[in-house]
């Protein structure tokens, strides 16, 4: 989920302007989260029913495989 998150603040706020200094660089950075933790949105947005029934079908085809 990381790595999406940092997909997430390239593509929305790092590749569309040009920083020529690092510490305008970092400000953006931490407007974007700033600004990002007011109104965030989950990356998954599974209920644990839904991801228990996944881990079952998974296990039982794991077990066929034996």
């Amino acid at each position: 989920m990381i790595a999406r998150w940092f997909g997430q603040i390239t593509e929305n706020r790092i590749r569309r302007a040009i920083f020529l200094r690092v510490p305008v660089l970092i400000a953006a950075i931490d407007d974007y989260v700033q600004s990002n933790n007011l109104n965030p949105n989950p990356f998954w947005t599974a209920t644990i029913e839904t991801i228990l029934k996944r881990v079952k079908v998974a296990t039982e085809v794991l077990d066929t495989l034996h």
